[in-house]
Formats: C-alpha cells, sequence, structure tokens
C-alpha cells in the first residue's frame, strides 16, 4: 500500500476491483445527478433482496432508506423499525375507502 500525502488530479477514468473501497473524506461530492446502487446486479431482482442507502448515526440505530425486493417496497427509518413509504396509489386507494365507510356509516379506521 503506497500513500500520497498531497492533491493529486486525475484527468481519466478510474476502475477500482476489489471487495472493499472506503473513501474517509469530510465531503464527498458527485457531479452525477443520479446515483446507482447495485450495479451489475445480473438477476432480474436484487440478488441480496434489499438495495439502499445507510446512514451512521454513531451510537444510535442507523437510518436507511432502501428498496426491499422482498415485497417490492420503498422504506425508510431507523435501521430497526423501517416504514414502507406511501405510495399515491395507496393514498387514494385508502381515501377511497374511507370515503365508502363514511357513505355507508361504517367506522372509519385510521
Amino acid at each position: 500500500m503506497s500513500n500520497i500525502n498531497s492533491t493529486t488530479n486525475m484527468y481519466t477514468n478510474l476502475n477500482i476491483n476489489g471487495n472493499n473501497a472506503k473513501l474517509n473524506v469530510d465531503e464527498l461530492s458527485i457531479k452525477d445527478n443520479i446515483v446507482t446502487i447495485n450495479a451489475g446486479e445480473s438477476s432480474n431482482k436484487i440478488s441480496k433482496n434489499i438495495a439502499g442507502i445507510e446512514i451512521d448515526r454513531g451510537t444510535s440505530p442507523s437510518y436507511k432508506i432502501l428498496y426491499d425486493e422482498n415485497d417490492m417496497q420503498i422504506k425508510i427509518g431507523l435501521n430497526n423499525s423501517l416504514k414502507s413509504v406511501a405510495t399515491t396509489e395507496y393514498v387514494d386507494d385508502a381515501i377511497q375507502i374511507a370515503i365508502n365507510n363514511i357513505v355507508n356509516g361504517d367506522e372509519v379506521a385510521y
């Protein structure tokens, strides 16, 4: 392993092949407006069933934004309490059910 203790500018493409790549920087700036996670997946789904972003909160539980292949849902929340994100379709269905319940005089559940 070699160390470079100065600013190095590279004007080329950089491919890193291995099991781990770590950046120990105070600020990470990415120009691309879409970041691809799980790139190179060879099946028709996520082989490891989840993909996403994890935010390390020190001694507190991590916060995650991820896609869960098992139920095909986007989920967010603390590591130990992930919740599915409500889609427009879900909200529209829930509103329609509540309206039907009100019209029929049924109890409205929240």
